[in-house]
């Protein structure tokens, strides 16, 4: 079975070979993230085994950018527009300041700006070229998980981008 959310080039590997490698890196980020997770992970069938790499994998991606441990090479100026659009939802929305400085902040966020519009391209079935998202667009197709819930972990994560004043010990 191809899939649509995967292009493969004449001449180069096939695409099950594609696949296996997005699914080997989503592997090798689990087990250099946490070994407690990824020993858990071991004994499940080897689908699902691969299936929680990619969603481990994806989720570890988006907290390594919060935390400005891992930012994508590639350029992201085609994000500019929008990811100033979301800052300036999500200052208003808070009432809080930006914890990092304007540019740090600016790029952490276009950055989820990027695993955003990645969503909406597997929504769409567009062909994916980075590795982790070959292997989630296929975790996607085989399990019922909502692409929302990925959505959810980024606004989650938003959060860490902001201060955080609670009025009550309680709260």
């Amino acid at each position: 079975m191809t899939s649509s959310f995967l292009l493969v080039e004449n001449g180069g590997p096939s695409f099950s070979e594609r696949l296996e490698d997005a699914y080997t890196h989503c592997e090798s980020i689990a087990r250099a993230a946490s070994s407690s997770f990824f020993r858990s992970f071991r004994h499940l069938p080897d689908p699902k085994r691969k299936a929680v790499n990619a969603l481990y994998a994806f989720c570890r991606r988006v907290d390594d950018i919060v935390d400005g441990d891992w930012l994508p090479s590639e350029d992201l100026s085609h994000l500019d527009t929008v990811t100033s659009e979301r800052l300036t939802e999500l200052l208003e929305s808070r009432e809080a300041n930006a914890i990092y400085s304007n540019n740090e902040h600016h790029e952490r966020l276009r950055a989820l700006m990027l695993f955003r519009s990645r969503l909406d391209d597997i929504e769409q079935g567009l062909p994916m070229s980075d590795q982790i998202f070959i292997a989630l667009a296929d975790t996607l197709q085989r399990y019922p998980i909502e692409t929302d819930h990925l959505r959810e972990l980024i606004n989650g994560m938003e959060d860490d981008l902001f201060e955080t004043n609670y009025a009550r010990f309680e709260d």
